[in-house]
């Protein structure tokens, strides 16, 4: 079931709660023996009031603030009414079955029952005792959907007269026990009323600014619920979404030692005019690489998202992708990027979208984690297209007939060595075995193909025409202010890629004949290295040399194409 929750009631043998919009339970029977349950309103008029096996209720409206002992015990916090446990209990022997009669129960509110028990101390009465934040409860019936597509509420419910009936389970030890039941909303046929309550129940939904957190309504209006104050029996773990996800977002299908971790991060309610413009998302740790977005099928028009990265945007339409959703068979749609990827939420012009948000971290694989991540035939398609594509172009004949290379920008940002010289060679050889997303898929086709595929870095010197290729990061002050001395270097260390046709005229013995590069995708300037050194002028300062990064896959001639000859070390191989 996809379900974010307002959960609902509780009973004891003694009782604790048993309400939720807009129903309670008004009759228990443990075994043979019935009990009449808390009647919101008649039984407050009484004087005394009736003593009842089920803790006082302050009506049939559901629990808002899920941060609340109202959750399990029945009360309105917020209304300064506070439930103190039941004052009588029933008994009844362990495997016998209990039946819950609940006032009719709306059409609308469909969604799983779900039913727990907690022991109390030894030595504690249960009709003193209240479980607080202790984790003592334990699941011990539920009912969902059937293959028929009928809900326990409100289609099972209402075929069995309004009783709900579970059994005790046989092996329980005995004791003092209170049972705890609640109804779900369900967030794949909610109803109107009931996502009204999910918006009663929110909070104004800020946004991170530097270390704050900020609240502007002409920047971001929506409304949101902290994992602390709901629950949700939804983990895309179970599910082939993370399975998909892992595919897209980590190294590729042959990287053994990362695994993606998503961590439950917002419930997020955008109602109609409700939106969020432009922004990136605030890493919350190091590791955290990106975020996945699931929207359940609630009815609502607009809010798009729209995703931008490098001067190209994308459209999420998850009002369109959920058209076909049906409450016998509910879809979710779903999206998953980057943290440096720039993305908004357009205004819902009617109804409610709902989407929960979950922060994905890259973690070192535990040893029991198979190294094959299971992919969908969805996401082959692009890789087995890439590929194609690359082997078409290879029999062409007149593409790089002397052969070559071809360039690639990189598509997403890296962490960078903090290495130069030699020493940051093996730092270069590593991150091309960690690239992310579309950078992977193109480093995994080519190898696949046999081509020659690493990371370089392309320098281009201040008052130089020329651009070098490098499989290592310039060190600082390896070279000075002066273009030629800075040319000799990148000679030595590199390979010359791109200069004038005089280039070289007047400083080399000989003619450069440069290697044929054949850019794909365009360079990228946000994985840069910077080199400092000394420069003289009126006055001595520090100049810098940048370098970026790219991939860069060698082609052989037609007939030979996995053999490009093309060396990163020696401007002498260029020319062969």
């Amino acid at each position: 079931m996809l379900a974010a929750v307002l959960p609902l009631l509780s009973v004891l043998l003694s009782v604790a709660r048993l309400t939720w919009g807009h129903g309670y339970v008004q009759e228990i029977t443990l075994g043979s023996t019935k009990y009449t349950g808390y009647l919101p309103y008649s039984d407050p008029y009484y004087n005394p009031v009736p003593q009842r096996i089920v803790r006082q209720i302050p009506g049939n409206g559901p629990v808002e603030d899920l941060t609340l002992i109202d959750l399990q015990c029945n009360g309105y916090t917020a209304g300064g009414y506070y439930t103190a446990p039941a004052p009588i209990y029933g008994t009844v022997a362990a495997g016998s079955k209990v039946a819950l009669n609940w006032t009719t129960w709306p059409d609308s509110h469909k969604g799983p029952i779900i039913t727990y028990m907690a022991r109390a101390p030894d030595n504690v009465n249960i009709t003193t005792w209240s479980p607080a934040t202790s984790a003592v409860w334990f699941k011990v019936a539920e009912s969902g959907k059937t293959s028929a597509g009928l809900w326990a509420a409100t289609d099972l419910l209402t075929a069995s007269n309004s009783v709900y009936t579970f059994t005790i389970p046989a092996s329980l030890k005995a004791g003092q026990y209170i049972i705890r039941h609640e109804i779900v909303l369900n967030l794949a046929n909610a109803s109107e009323d009931s996502l009204h309550d999910l918006c009663k129940a929110a909070d104004a939904a800020g946004f991170g600014l530097g270390n704050q957190n900020k609240f502007d309504e002409t920047y971001r209006k929506s409304k949101e619920l902290d994992i602390s104050r709901f629950a949700c029996n939804f983990d895309p773990r179970t599910t082939k979404i993370f399975d998909q996800v892992q595919a897209d977002l980590i190294e590729g299908e042959d990287e053994i030692q990362k695994v993606l971790r998503p961590e439950l991060y917002k419930l997020n309610i955008y109602s109609e005019g409700d939106f969020f413009k432009a922004h990136k998302d605030t890493p919350r740790a190091e590791n955290m690489m990106g975020s996945l977005v699931v929207v359940f099928p609630t009815v609502h028009k607009g809010g798009s998202l729209l995703l931008r990265q490098d001067g190209q945007e994308w459209t999420f339409d998850a009002e369109k992708m959920l058209a076909d959703s049906t409450p016998k068979v509910p879809a979710i749609s779903y999206v998953a990027f980057y943290s440096d990827v720039e993305h908004e939420f357009l205004p819902v012009t009617s109804g409610v979208r709902v989407t929960l948000t979950y922060s994905l971290y890259l973690e070192d694989k535990e040893p029991s984690v198979p190294a094959v991540i299971a992919k969908t035939s969805s996401n082959r398609m692009p890789t087995d297209m890439l590929k194609t594509a690359l082997q078409n172009l290879l029999k062409d004949e007149t593409f790089l007939p002397k052969g070559g290379l071809l360039g690639f920008g990189l598509r997403h940002k890296y962490a960078i060595t903090d290495e130069s010289g030699i020493e940051s060679q093996n730092s270069l050889r590593q991150l091309a075995d960690r690239l992310k997303g579309s950078d992977a898929s193109i480093v995994r086709v080519c190898r696949n193909l046999s081509l020659d595929t690493n990371i370089r870095i392309l320098y281009q010197p201040r008052y130089s025409d020329g651009l070098w290729m490098t499989d290592q990061i310039i060190p600082d002050d390896a070279v000075n202010e002066e273009a030629e001395g800075m040319e000799y270097y990148l000679d030595e260390h590199g390979t010359l890629v791109s200069a004038p046709e005089d280039y070289g005229e007047d400083m080399l013995s000989k003619e450069v004949e440069l290697p044929e590069i054949v850019w794909v995708t365009p360079i990228t300037t946000f994985n840069q290295t910077e080199s400092c050194y000394l420069a003289y002028g009126n006055q001595a300062e520090v100049g810098y040399l940048y370098g970026d990064f790219c991939l860069i896959v060698k082609v052989g001639k037609p007939g030979s194409r996995d053999q490009g000859s093309v060396s990163v070390a020696s401007i002498d191989d260029a020319s062969k």
